[in-house]
C-alpha cells in the first residue's frame, strides 16, 4: 500500500473513534458502563481480528472503521469507571493508563 492507502486507514479508525464517542459517549450512563465497555471491547476484538481475514482493500477499510468505532463506544465509559473507583491520588495515573492503554 502507498503512503496515501495507509494514512487513510488510519484516519478511517480516528473518525470512526470520534464520531462514535460523540454520538455513544452517553450510553454508559443510560444502559450501564459495563455492559457498554463489552460491547465496545469484544467489537474491537472481533473487528480486529477479522482484520487479519481480509483479502481486499474495502473490507479491511470497512473493518477498520469498525474497530475506530467500537474504539469510540468501549472508551468513555472504561475512563468514567476508572475515576469512580480510584483514590484520588492515583486518579490522574489510572486514567491517563486507561487512556494510553486503549490509543
Amino acid at each position: 500500500l502507498s503512503t496515501f492507502w495507509v494514512t487513510a486507514l488510519q484516519i478511517n479508525v480516528f473518525l470512526g473513534l470520534m464520531l462514535a464517542a460523540i454520538l455513544f459517549s452517553g450510553a454508559g450512563d443510560r444502559f450501564g458502563r459495563r455492559p457498554i465497555a463489552l460491547v465496545g471491547a469484544v467489537g474491537v476484538a472481533a473487528a480486529g481480528l477479522l482484520c487479519g481475514f481480509t483479502t481486499k482493500f474495502w473490507q479491511l477499510f470497512v473493518l477498520r472503521g469498525l474497530v475506530g468505532v467500537f474504539m469510540g463506544i468501549a472508551i468513555p465509559p472504561s475512563v468514567a469507571f476508572t475515576a469512580e473507583i480510584s483514590t484520588i491520588r492515583v486518579r490522574g495515573f489510572l486514567v491517563s493508563y486507561v487512556c494510553l492503554a486503549w490509543g
